[in-house]
């Protein structure tokens, strides 16, 4: 039942019952939305492919091509791939690290490769502790660093054209136990906003 209050559309140019338009909490207040419901859903469905603000999701992607000689051999080790894509490629600054394409790390312990525990951050951003090559007072050290996993599998996996403003990565459906390298896109802050508002 309506209010008996009304309010012009600011998309169609109609007036409509108050009832019609969305409600929006802003700062402990209530406000309408000055777009109709109607009107708010055809704008949606014409831009089922943008994300707003003028920012279109990466339709078509790029990935890395990998070198051959940085790809681990599985036959040496007792692991299963866990798809038949899934290749672990070896960290260039890291001891002995080898990072999938679905986020799985292996490590080299003597002369086993296994497969190693990863950590969570209070995010539930998966994470792991590994060694990198460091220059320390004039010489080249193994010290230790926390690899996150998401930002790694996009370095070493997906073409990032603007890495120094698209550090945020974005996990397909929210799962970020999802690290599949197709699955991950990086945003800049702006887009990254915009994606989680959606």
């Amino acid at each position: 039942m309506g209010t008996g209050e009304y309010q012009v559309c600011d998309k169609c140019h109609k007036e409509k019952s108050i009832d019609e338009f969305d409600i929006l909490k802003y700062n402990g207040k209530q406000y309408h939305i000055h777009t109709c419901k109607k009107c708010r859903y055809e704008i949606r469905k014409a831009k089922k492919n943008a994300l707003s603000n003028n920012i279109d999701i990466l339709i078509k992607r790029k990935y890395k091509e990998i070198r051959p000689e940085r790809i681990l051999d599985l036959s040496l080790t007792n692991i299963e791939f866990i798809e038949y894509d899934e290749i672990f490629v070896k960290l260039i600054d890291y001891r002995d690290i080898w990072l999938s394409n679905y986020g799985r790390v292996i490590k080299k312990k003597d002369d086993t490769y296994v497969l190693a525990k990863l950590g969570y951050d209070s995010n539930g951003a998966a994470r792991y502790v590994a060694y990198k090559d460091t220059y320390v007072d004039g010489k080249w050290v193994y010290k230790k660093s926390t690899i996150y996993i998401a930002k790694m599998v996009v370095q070493e996996f997906v073409f990032n054209a603007d890495m120094r403003s698209n550090v945020f990565i974005w996990h397909k459906e929210m799962n970020k136990d999802d690290n599949y390298y197709k699955h991950l896109y990086p945003l800049n802050k702006e887009q990254y906003r915009i994606v989680k508002a959606h």
